[in-house]
């Protein structure tokens, strides 16, 4: 059955279908492969030291002029400034001791953290 949709598809669509699907598996698998093998940046054995979330969010806001990046999954929430008017925020992560969450308003981004009762304010911007 395979082998007569396989015959159908080559005389249809490209005689080289089954070359071309080939190739497209290894490259899905190579690709799964980079995957699995990622550390994200909470497991102890992460060999980074979390600033590529800076130096990423850096390149964001000044070489394709965003005025604010959200970042998040670290577990270390912050805001940081990149120069005037260019806000880098990281969220922090909801699954720890204290989970944190980031808001952007139309003039403001500001960190909060979940207490027991209702949030606390950790940090706030202004934006320009």
């Amino acid at each position: 059955m395979i082998t007569a949709i396989g015959g159908i598809l080559e005389r249809i669509v490209d005689p080289d279908i089954d070359q071309k699907a080939l190739e497209a598996l290894k490259e899905i698998h190579e690709n799964f492969k980079k995957i699995i093998s990622f550390i994200p940046p909470t497991d102890k054995n992460y060999p980074g030291d979390k600033s590529e979330y800076d130096e990423a969010a850096k390149e964001k806001l000044t070489k394709e002029d965003y005025d604010v990046v959200i970042f998040g999954h670290t577990h270390e929430p912050k805001i940081k400034r990149f120069g005037e008017g260019k806000i880098y925020a990281n969220t922090g992560s909801w699954v720890t001791d204290e989970p944190t969450f980031v808001e952007v308003t139309d003039n403001e981004v500001c960190l909060y953290k979940w207490v027991k009762g209702g949030i606390e304010l950790k940090d706030k911007v202004i934006i320009r």
